[in-house]
């Protein structure tokens, strides 16, 4: 998929209807499968609210046609103190930024440490210069934990301009996914999933064809499912996705893998028009939850033209980097829940 958006325009109002928390968003916020998901012992790790982001005044959002700023009282230290987060929600997209790019070196280094990378000898169009899997000793990992790692194949030196073709399991089989390197020194990735082998009818990679295809099915179990997955280490990934249909596999493997990647593929030391933006990952689990919470479709999320998932309207990587610079969600009436639903902390 393509991650680069080509839409015209954003609405000017998007207001879905209040979230409901389940006992099972409840289970995934703790970490999906009952799982050895990771939990950051490190005390020198920023947490959701550990740091002193300074909120910008409303006047100084950059905001999407008609919108205003939704962020509270302005010029307020974010601190723990749970009603100072309820207050400013988007900051647990701005704090997941922040601990992104803190343990951007970590995360290079697991990026050569936890995968295995073979070399492809003969290569076709779609087979990509390498195949990447992860090794076993690394499958207690949760799925997203993975996908935030992949997220520093730019900066790696090694495979910085390499095509690499992903081969992890998800959902309980082994899906591939081909991170494709961007031309023009743009440091972003674009996703393709065709030729995969998911169906011998592929659609193209792109936002609003996954989002067709997905809200044919039952999206509030589809969605569930996905947030499941995530959250789930990769040694328990087993049954989660095995009544979709071949499409549908494809459409869900190119979603996460763009939404969970692509859209938040590092930039740390390369310049503010490098890369995506760390924490668009976070910001579409809230999508996700909305779904599941019945409150949203994937069309309302994700389409092109007046998607929640602000990366994917018109200039979307430019808005998604100024949202992080601000402070400040460039959508306006979505209900403060909406932002609180995806709570860990130890990951982007």
């Amino acid at each position: 998929m393509d991650a680069t958006p080509t839409v015209n325009r954003a609405p000017s109002s998007l207001s879905p209807s209040p979230m409901r928390l389940t006992k099972h968003s409840l289970e995934l916020v703790s970490g999906g499968r009952a799982a050895s998901a990771l939990s950051d012992t490190d005390p020198s790790s920023p947490r959701s609210g550990s740091d002193n982001f300074t909120i910008d005044d409303k006047e100084n959002c950059h905001l999407l046609p008609g919108h205003t700023c939704y962020e509270g009282s302005s010029s307020t230290e974010l601190s723990s103190d749970s009603d100072s987060v309820r207050q400013r929600p988007f900051n647990r997209v701005v704090n997941a930024n922040a601990r992104a790019l803190k343990r951007g070196d970590e995360l290079k280094e697991k990026f050569h440490n936890i995968f295995k990378f073979k070399k492809v000898e003969e290569k076709g169009k779609y087979t990509g210069d390498y195949v990447v899997t992860l090794k076993p000793e690394h499958e207690y990992l949760p799925l997203k934990k993975v996908l935030e790692i992949l997220q520093q194949h730019r900066r790696s030196e090694d495979y910085y301009s390499k095509e690499l073709n992903i081969k992890i399991n998800i959902g309980g089989e082994k899906r591939g996914f081909r991170m494709v390197p961007s031309k023009g020194g743009t440091g972003q990735v674009m996703i393709q999933t065709l030729k995969q082998g998911y169906s011998d009818s592929c659609f193209i990679d792109g936002y609003d064809d996954v989002v067709k295809i997905l809200d044919k099915g039952d999206k509030v179990k589809t969605a569930r499912e996905i947030l499941e997955a995530l959250n789930s280490p990769m040694d328990n990934q087993d049954n989660i996705f095995t009544e979709c249909e071949k499409a549908e596999k494809q459409a869900i493997v190119s979603l996460i893998a763009t939404t969970q990647v692509a859209e938040a593929v590092s930039s740390e030391g390369q310049g503010e028009d490098f890369g995506r933006t760390p924490g668009m990952n976070k910001l579409s689990r809230a999508s996700l939850e909305s779904i599941n919470q019945e409150s949203s479709t994937f069309s309302d999320e994700f389409k092109k033209e007046g998607g929640r998932f602000f990366p994917t309207q018109k200039g979307g990587t430019k808005i998604a980097r100024q949202s992080i610079k601000d402070r400040c969600s460039p959508i306006a009436g979505i209900d403060r829940s909406f932002y609180m639903s995806d709570s860990s902390s130890a990951d982007a």
